[in-house]
């Protein structure tokens, strides 16, 4: 029996705080988190305040926005400000991240705020050491709403090309670069030849701009849910470049298929290790039916000890009651048994 996703929706309301943190990872690496999470955790907020809501008060920035959650944002962005004027600072990065959340925002409810924010000084100061103010990203997000998709992708190529021999990721701007995708996406299936074309183009990987292009393209079929692409995101972990690493197990758990799962489970026997510690996090957050026992034989594949540890949790994380027998036979051999023992109590409560 797996608990369903209005099942674990419902759990967090219940009173103990480690409880409900297993359940809200539930919902990690979806690049569209349901509305009905939003409003879980808003309520949260509202009942027990920030400190008792949230074990890491960060992760509701991952949080999808509509018109009711971003004007509670403001308001609690707001409310912050009033108690650090009074002296009260509780959450020294609360506010810069409910900020970050804000700018995350469709855009035709940025456009709808932006008066709001606009007159906000919060929002007109750097967070986080950015290059720019909260209000310069929703100008630039505004800007490339207005974008057609081809323009979208002939700007992201010249941007491409002009920081072809910068290797700092805050001096390339790649984070800004990557909003362009929002604009391709609108006609996404016309750019997935070209994407392909580019994730299998091994003979310009010394050229500076095709390696920022090939890392775009990674998050691009993530964000098309092109499962097609999938042979290919696989193929780039032989550049083993954290980078790639990473946006190729986000892009697989974007795209989120039980046939991409399975076909990842059979991948993944005598991989590196940095493959497989990699592709456990998809392992872990592509939810469906039986996924927890597909993972499982996967635990007598491998000898290290920190990867055993990973599958087990990745089986627990999708709440079925069969995972729970292996995940303790395995945590005999991890230092990190709490992390088990939240999950199956999180499991029983529920």
């Amino acid at each position: 029996m797996r608990l369903t996703e209005a099942e674990i929706i419902a759990g967090l309301d219940y009173p103990n705080i480690h409880v409900r943190e297993p359940l809200l990872n539930y919902f990690d690496g979806r690049h569209t988190q349901p509305l009905e999470l939003t409003a879980a955790i808003v309520a949260l907020v509202d009942q027990y305040g920030w400190s008792d809501a949230l074990h890491w008060p960060h992760k509701i920035g991952r949080c999808r926005h509509d018109e009711s959650s971003l004007a509670w944002c403001l308001d609690e962005i707001d409310k912050l400000a009033q108690g650090a004027r009074a002296g009260n600072r509780p959450h020294s990065t609360l506010p810069a991240h409910l900020i970050s959340w804000a700018v995350s925002a469709p855009v035709d409810l940025l456009a709808r705020f932006q008066p709001r924010m606009a007159s906000n000084p919060a929002f007109q100061t750097s967070q986080f050491r950015a290059r720019e103010t909260p209000l310069q990203t929703i100008q630039r997000r505004i800007e490339i709403a207005a974008l057609n998709p081809q323009q979208a992708w002939d700007r992201m190529e010249a941007k491409c090309r002009s920081i072809r021999d910068v290797h700092s990721f805050a001096e390339a701007g790649i984070s800004a670069t990557a909003e362009l995708l929002e604009r391709i996406l609108a006609d996404g299936s016309n750019f997935q030849d070209r994407l392909l074309f580019i994730l299998r183009d091994t003979d310009n990987d010394q050229d500076g701009a095709h390696q920022w292009m090939v890392g775009l393209m990674i998050i691009l079929a993530g964000r098309l849910r092109f499962s097609d692409a999938l042979p290919d995101l696989l193929a780039r972990f032989e550049n083993d470049w954290d980078w790639y690493n990473e946006q190729i197990a986000a892009a697989i758990t974007h795209i989120g298929t039980p046939q991409v799962h399975k076909k990842v489970i059979e991948y993944f026997p005598g991989k590196p290790w940095y493959v497989c510690n990699c592709l456990s996090d998809p392992l872990e957050k592509i939810h469906y039916d039986g996924a927890a026992e597909n993972v499982f034989p996967l635990t007598d594949e491998v000898d290290d000890d920190a990867l055993k540890v990973q599958l087990a949790i990745a089986m627990t994380a999708h709440f079925d009651d069969f995972a729970f027998g292996p995940a303790r036979a395995i945590r005999a051999i991890s230092s990190v048994e709490l992390v088990f023992s939240k999950r199956i109590q999180s499991f029983s409560i529920v």
